[in-house]
């Protein structure tokens, strides 16, 4: 670590990062003073290895410190959400946080969090991320205009604009779909939280540091629903279609009959038989007097939940 002596009889009138192309340390103006004695020298660390240094502030510092060396920078938020309600909850939950994260931080550990924006649409959170430059973005994931998947769009979006900016999308749904989509440019820097989450501060805390340092986190519910439904396509007998006969299946599903299929889908009447037939040997569903086989493909389609 990248260190800057600083003497005990000295007098420390500023202290910012270092420009200089060797170092990466702490420039350190020093006040002249008189008849100044050698003494033992501090150590004070890089101001960009955050997760080593102590946070000083004014009048309380961690002992051994020098007073106004050294103040740990906070995690710049941006808070997104079009109820004003929300965003004053979230930004009353974080500043709780940060108070006990600053105690933390004087330990070694993350730095505090500090609201720097607030937006209410998805044009308003372009906006003010070009404005302030936050660290990190907390979105709801749906907004004005349209109230669909805005925080998921400015997620994939800021990846390109913004590629070192974190985001954690808060949702109330549980859909793999959402994350899987989120996620689907990378998952650096990006975080999914259920809103019952907000009920233990710590979870969001914990997003927003992750994403910060380029990591990620989704939240634990969406995960066990992913490896459900990946178990579940995994064993299903669909997995057996090729792309064509599920394609057929699905507009079966839509009542579409074998005439109307093939046009669709531009093939003969009996190209698309010879499908459906192949579909039921696949699916297992052999000749049954009591039932129709057609009817039961659609279920099976139905119940994966596969897209048409």
């Amino acid at each position: 670590m990248t260190s800057t002596i600083v003497s005990r009889g000295a007098s420390v009138t500023s202290c910012t990062p270092s420009s200089s192309p060797i170092g990466g340390g702490v420039a350190v103006v020093l006040a002249p003073q008189r008849h100044r004695l050698p003494e033992p020298s501090i150590r004070v660390p890089d101001p960009r290895a955050r997760s080593a240094c102590p946070a000083v502030s004014s009048g309380e510092r961690p002992c051994g410190w020098p007073r106004n060396v050294w103040r740990v920078q906070s995690t710049r938020i941006v808070i997104a959400d079009d109820s004003a309600l929300v965003r004053a909850g979230v930004e009353a939950m974080l500043a709780s946080a940060g108070s006990c994260e600053r105690d933390a931080a004087a330990d070694g550990g993350p730095p505090p969090v500090e609201v720097c924006g607030r937006a209410s649409s998805l044009d308003e959170l372009y906006d003010v991320v070009e404005r302030v430059g936050p660290d990190v973005v907390v979105t709801d994931i749906r907004m004005p205009p349209r109230h669909d998947d805005e925080g998921i769009a400015a997620a994939i979006r800021l990846r390109q604009s913004h590629p070192d900016l974190g985001v954690v999308v808060l949702s109330q749904y549980a859909d793999p779909a959402y994350l899987q989509r989120l996620l689907a440019g990378g998952s650096s820097g990006r975080g999914y939280l259920l809103k019952d989450r907000l009920a233990t501060p710590g979870e969001l805390v914990t997003a927003i540091e992750l994403v910060r340092r380029g990591g990620s986190f989704v939240d634990p519910t969406v995960v066990e629903q992913l490896v459900a439904r990946q178990r579940v396509e995994a064993s299903s007998p669909l997995t057996r279609l090729t792309a064509r006969e599920t394609e057929i299946l699905a507009a079966i599903a839509t009542g579409k009959s074998n005439a109307a299929i093939g046009e669709q889908l531009f093939i003969g009447q009996r190209a698309v038989e010879k499908h459906i037939n192949a579909i039921f040997a696949k699916l297992d569903l052999h000749e049954d007097p009591d039932a129709n086989r057609r009817v039961r493909a659609v279920l099976l389609f139905l119940r994966a939940g596969v897209p048409d």
